[in-house]
């Protein structure tokens, strides 16, 4: 459904793809909306493990069971958008890991950046894999830099799915009449990097821009201080 970046890209390219004739199989935890009926949904369990990585591991131990009993003897071009194995292509949304940081010539050891690690470079460089598609040309040249034996596999910009908006509300005057207005979306405010994208207004407001950000997703408790007494936030 479209519920949040990953899962409204997946969304616009399965029904434009459906539209075209390709026949769609979807694997996911839960469907929120009403998909095309010619797209056939398989739902795996939830999983409940914490921390998020743990979750994710599940994830992908059940869609590869799921893949391996139910799917393994019919041709098929398997596309994910998450950190899985056993695909052929896969669609990268955001930024790659930066590696472990090290100490004393010693890497880092922790286990939530152990394991994003080793699933990230698995769902890029594994031995099915033939297709990456990074979602912008800044994440596929931190691709590069992150796994330079990438140059083995095909990649191609794969710009995020959206619908056309009308040729009248994104140009003329009256666009640049508007006041300069930047919005912040999601839950995982760090990962995502709320603090740097409030550096960076912060910079735009001081070349004398009046700028204001808009956070959605966010419990305001949750946020520093230092972001909560901001009254242009």
């Amino acid at each position: 459904g479209c519920v949040g970046g990953m899962e409204k890209y997946v969304w616009e390219l399965t029904h434009h793809l459906c539209e075209q004739g390709v026949s769609i199989e979807i694997v996911c935890e839960t469907v929120t909306g009403i998909p095309d009926p010619r797209i056939h949904i398989h739902k795996i369990p939830i999983s409940r493990a914490k921390p998020r990585w743990k979750s994710m591991l599940n994830f992908r131990a059940l869609v590869g069971k799921f893949l391996a009993y139910e799917l393994s003897r019919r041709k098929l071009i398997i596309h994910s958008h998450e950190r899985s194995i056993h695909h052929q292509v896969t669609t990268f949304h955001g930024p790659p890991m930066r590696g472990r940081k090290v100490l004393w010539g010693i890497p880092w050891f922790n286990r939530r950046v152990c394991a994003w690690e080793k699933m990230e470079s698995e769902e890029v460089l594994g031995p099915s894999v033939q297709y990456v598609l990074p979602v912008s040309s800044l994440v596929q040249k931190s691709l590069m830099d992150r796994y330079p034996s990438i140059d083995e596999k095909h990649m191609e910009l794969a710009w995020p799915g959206i619908q056309s908006l009308a040729n009248e509300i994104t140009t003329g005057s009256a666009l640049n009449e508007l006041p300069d207005r930047f919005v912040f979306v999601g839950t995982e405010w760090k990962r995502k990097g709320l603090k740097l994208a409030v550096e960076t207004i912060s910079e735009y407001r001081a070349d004398g821009h009046p700028a204001t950000l808009v956070v959605f997703g966010v419990v305001e408790r949750d946020l520093p201080r230092t972001i909560r007494s901001l009254d242009w936030v």
